[in-house]
């Protein structure tokens, strides 16, 4: 099962870029759009596995379990699950070092599933910190900067004196005695000063541009992890068959 955080338009666009039999592999695909919904919001998990016919286990079997156990069986029992400290490290674009377990049940299913657990590590820790590297550009553009103090000055003619919008929305965040009708006037607000300003232009145009850059520096592991992914799911389809 595929949950994806794509379009409505996710379905043809799979079929224009040749992965139409996804669906085959994946058993089923469903987009979070579609929905209503965005992930990580726990409805879109319990929607698709309703969807898919599966039975989502809300308390938590494995926690459960965990809590079950003496203190000295709960270290054993995840120290079998997630392995000990060391074995593989991955240098990652921010600069940082990320390393992981090589032994446990998780590392050994990994490795099984994608073919080989260095690979699938190194992949997947170098993708998963291009997101970070692209929004922090993003924000550092002069370009953004100023369109955020414009957007500023639009929320003050408003009656709103907050400096960017993730200052207004975590206004509302921290506090939960503010009435919801303000609530909802500050982000109507905020979407007509983000549009207004340019805000979201150049937010969406600054994003596009960064990506672009980061996608073709580190093209090695962009590439590398969807053909690990798609490897995976008919090994997937014969474990889970139990064949």
């Amino acid at each position: 099962m595929l949950l994806s955080n794509a379009t409505a338009r996710l379905h043809g666009d799979l079929a224009f870029h040749g992965l139409a039999d996804l669906a085959d592999l994946a058993d089923r695909v469903f987009c979070s759009a579609e929905m209503g919904l965005v992930k990580p919001d726990p409805r879109c998990f319990r929607e698709a596995a309703q969807r898919a016919g599966f039975a989502l286990d809300d308390g938590g079997l494995n926690r459960r379990y965990l809590q079950s156990l003496l203190p000295h069986r709960r270290t054993q029992a995840v120290d079998a699950y997630s392995g000990k400290a060391g074995g593989l490290e991955v240098r990652l674009p921010t600069g940082a070092t990320a390393g992981r377990s090589t032994d446990g049940c998780l590392a050994e299913t990994e490795g099984k599933l994608y073919g080989g657990l260095g690979e699938w590590f190194r992949a997947k820790a170098v993708t998963n910190s291009l997101a970070s590297i692209r929004r922090a550009n993003v924000f550092a553009d002069p370009q953004f900067r100023e369109s955020t103090r414009q957007w500023a000055a639009c929320m003050r003619q408003h009656g709103h004196r907050y400096t960017d919008p993730s200052q207004a929305r975590a206004a509302f965040a921290s506090d939960k005695t503010k009435d919801q009708e303000e609530e909802v006037r500050t982000a109507v607000d905020e979407a007509r000063c983000a549009h207004s300003s340019g805000l979201s232009a150049t937010a969406q145009r600054l994003d596009a541009r960064y990506d672009k850059r980061l996608q073709k520096k580190y093209r090695a592991a962009v590439d590398n992890r969807p053909q690990l992914e798609r490897a995976a799911l008919p090994r997937a389809r014969v474990y889970l068959s139990g064949r």
